[in-house]
């Protein structure tokens, strides 16, 4: 008989694998390639077309993100295509496998129950569902996190008694660490946390044995020279004034308050476009937490794995806040990592509970809690805001302005052949405008001031601009007021402010009429 309750629990355990996945894959792949490319996604399809040479030469001198991704995706499109769903595939495929290894770690700390429903939370949570669906690195940054933790804990479990297992586990979380700044610069700090996580580990269980201790300093130390050239490229970046995360030292403490709310609460706001819902859905999703909290706190036989988890989260927290204060870096999609631990704590909460009936209350309500962003996931914001733009080209008199160079590329992938004149002003990520406005050959480069000064060239009349932003900045704007430009309309099509600016009045030359 027990041999039968084995085998039927196997099979049950089987069984709730596949489903998880299931989900997970139909939330990942379902309509994938309907939505348009937004415009970092345009930027992904931009840098992949490039030639490798270009990938790994000037392209990491201006662009604030690794080579490595856009030289992967460079090979896979040049089999699969440039179509959205062959751009966006490889993040869907990435996420689908973080599900599986966040429920393999899950499994390993607190039992088959928990597995399961820390998979059902991930798989189910808007932030990495999002993640999963853009053609950006960020879903694979999440997979070798997972990744890394599932090393990092059975390093600490096996390197006091087998040597040779360790030395090749230290190896490979090392290598493991490696790939995280090779998807994103941030990626260092994701390294850096997963190590922590095994040292975590260790305290929480009181087994902090030197030659344990002395394997993760090997496995760092591989990691850092592994890492060697993404430091260097990272460090060159932040010492560019003018890099293209410059506009965010705009409204810092902003962003870090979404940032952490986005993955502490488990509850992605800036996706939900209505108000009063946003502000329903952030309240939600920090009772959730609290209550979450509630039920570690009672929890007993598992407390080592819970420490080891909250100090892994609390050691990312610090160390993102720690790299904020030198240059800016922090993102909400940059601690999306941050879901693997999260997703497996709630899943541990959910499975502590006896009752079949309460477990499933309480994941219905954290899915009822997503439901609103889930629904965004498949119609954000910022999607099908190629066409509205495109439009805004098309539409009404005047010089278009525009702020994003990629914003240019939208018009020129979806625009159907427009030929409104574009100007891009230089106040942002300088190195990286003037390379895009070289690859795309349309646009036209000019200095805020010396498009201010347009108003009275050689006839003494100026069009009106019309100043598409997706990317708000003083420069511009104080350039205009100085010239003399009134601001006579202002507008907001998407996620696009629209500024219409009318010239100021010129002096005529004498004998002449307007």
């Amino acid at each position: 008989m027990s041999q039968v309750a084995a085998a039927a629990r196997d099979l049950g355990a089987a069984a709730g694998w596949a489903a998880v996945l299931l989900l997970a894959a139909s939330l990942r792949l379902a309509m994938l390639g309907d939505a348009e490319l937004w415009y970092d996604e345009v930027a992904t399809a931009l840098f992949a077309a490039l030639p490798l040479h270009d990938i790994f030469g000037w392209l990491t001198r201006v662009e604030t993100n690794p080579p490595v991704y856009f030289a992967a995706l460079h090979l896979w499109v040049n089999v699969a295509g440039e179509a959205e769903v062959a751009l966006r595939l490889p993040s869907a495929l990435a996420g689908i496998a973080a599900v599986a290894a966040t429920m393999l770690l899950a499994t390993r700390c607190f039992g088959p129950r928990a597995g399961i429903w820390a998979g059902l939370v991930i798989a189910v949570a808007a932030w990495h569902v999002m993640q999963s669906r853009d053609a950006r690195a960020y879903a694979f940054l999440v997979l070798f996190f997972a990744l890394a933790l599932l090393a990092a804990r059975r390093l600490a479990e096996v390197a006091p008694r087998q040597r040779i297992r360790a030395a090749w586990l230290a190896v490979l979380l090392g290598c493991l660490g490696a790939t995280m700044p090779a998807m994103h610069h941030t990626g260092l700090i994701a390294a850096a946390t997963a190590h922590a996580y095994g040292l975590w580990h260790m305290a929480a269980r009181r087994e902090a044995h030197v030659p344990t201790i002395a394997w993760f300093g090997a496995a760092g130390l591989v990691c850092v020279l592994l890492s060697m050239p993404m430091l260097v490229i990272a460090v060159d970046l932040a010492a560019d004034p003018s890099n293209a995360t410059s506009w965010m030292h705009e409204q810092r403490w902003v962003r870090i308050g979404h940032s952490l709310q986005a993955h502490l609460t488990a509850a992605p706001i800036m996706l939900v476009r209505d108000g009063l819902l946003r502000a329903v859905v952030a309240a939600a999703g920090g009772a959730f937490t609290l209550f979450i909290l509630a039920r570690l706190v009672r929890a007993h036989g598992s407390r080592t794995e819970i420490l080891a988890f909250a100090g892994t989260v609390a050691t990312a927290v610090l160390l993102f806040l720690a790299a904020e204060a030198i240059t800016p870096v922090m993102l909400d999609r940059t601690l999306s990592f941050l879901m693997v631990p999260v997703a497996i704590l709630i899943g541990a909460a959910i499975a502590e509970d006896t009752s079949a009936r309460s477990r499933a209350g309480v994941f219905v309500a954290f899915s009822a809690i997503q439901a609103p962003m889930l629904l965004a996931c498949f119609d954000p914001p910022w999607h099908r805001q190629a066409s509205r733009l495109a439009a805004l080209v098309a539409a009404g008199p005047g010089t278009i302005v525009m702020t994003n160079i990629f914003d240019v590329a939208s018009v020129e992938r979806y625009g159907r052949g427009t030929t409104a004149d574009m100007l891009v002003p230089t106040a942002v990520g300088i190195g990286l405008q003037h390379r895009m406005v070289e690859v795309l050959g349309r646009p036209r480069i000019i200095d805020a001031e010396a498009l201010a000064r347009r108003a009275c060239g050689a006839d003494r009349v100026a069009p009106p601009l019309r100043i598409v932003e997706s990317l708000r900045g003083p420069g511009l704007r104080d350039a205009l007021d100085r010239a003399g430009w009134t601001l006579v309309a202002a507008d907001t099509a998407g996620v696009y402010g629209v500024d219409i600016w009318e010239p100021p009045e010129c002096e005529l030359p004498a004998g002449s009429t307007r």
